[in-house]
């Protein structure tokens, strides 16, 4: 649950201890507490109210005009902060789009890592081999390059017919991928996953571009194309995703990406 002070944002768990509903959903904030909309209780916000209720608070993250929420007091967030705030620094962050699939958080999150699926669903010229590179923070991070055919983003120069990029996906949870693709036109993708109260994927997507040298707002054309490109790519994705059977896992020892991203999940459960 989100509350809004001006411009400011407060995370909290959502759910009433008295029985557990939704405080989100037809809650009443009054002064310090939140009015349960089924018995109307009194849940306190920073301190348990007179009924004895209180709310657990979460470590928020506002940048760019995203919000990213920390719900696990007991782990790191593995450097994703000072990667926020790092890209910030030099980047305009430009919120993206939001999508509901029927398809497990892990499984999107994973898709950056499975590099045996991009040549077949989204149509570049390789199959790139991953490095996974251990990060220093914890994280779970691959390097590899792609060989791209050209775009209105990515336009190559005279005489070329494709363009290699390099790309990195780095994840700081089963629920959160930074993705950058390099070369002359660079740009980064987040993406997030999160289960919703119907047991659907609700995926959250925004991206950076950098700032030019002379401090010029980005090219909303542009950056528009991009939201709209990974928005198809998604749907490609959705495809599958929906119609596939969750009884196999039968990996290819090259697919290195894949299994050690879902080693790196396992830290979680």
């Amino acid at each position: 649950m989100l509350l809004r002070e001006g411009q400011t944002f407060r995370a909290y768990n959502a759910f009433c201890p008295h029985r557990g509903a939704n405080l989100a959903i037809g809650g009443k904030l009054v002064g310090n507490t939140v009015i349960c909309p089924f018995h109307g209780c009194a849940v306190g916000l920073q301190h348990p109210s007179e009924e004895g209720y209180s709310l657990t608070e979460y470590k928020l993250l506002s940048i760019g005009g995203c919000l990213f929420v920390h719900t696990d007091p007991l782990s790191g967030d593995f450097g994703f902060e000072e990667r926020m705030v790092a890209l910030d620094q030099d980047h305009y962050i430009i919120p993206g789009f939001e999508l509901v699939m029927n398809v497990t958080p892990e499984m999107v999150i994973e898709n950056a890592f499975d590099q045996l699926h991009f040549r077949t669903v989204h149509s570049i010229l390789n199959e790139p081999v991953f490095t996974v590179d251990p990060a220093s923070t914890g994280a779970f991070r691959i390097d590899g390059t792609f060989v791209l055919p050209l775009s209105a983003w990515q336009k190559g120069r005279p005489g070329q017919q494709s363009i290699d990029v390099p790309y990195s996906a780095t994840a700081y949870s089963p629920f959160l991928v930074v993705s950058s693709l390099g070369g002359d036109q660079p740009y980064t993708v987040i993406t997030s996953a999160r289960q919703n109260r119907n047991n659907q994927t609700c995926i959250s997507l925004s991206i950076a571009v950098p700032i030019p040298e002379n401090g010029a707002r980005p090219d909303l054309q542009q950056c528009r194309y991009l939201i709209d490109q990974s928005r198809k790519g998604l749907e490609l994705d959705k495809v599958i995703w929906e119609n596939r059977s969750l009884s196999f896992n039968r990996l290819r020892t090259e697919e290195k990406a894949v299994i050690g991203f879902q080693r790196f999940c396992r830290q979680f459960n």
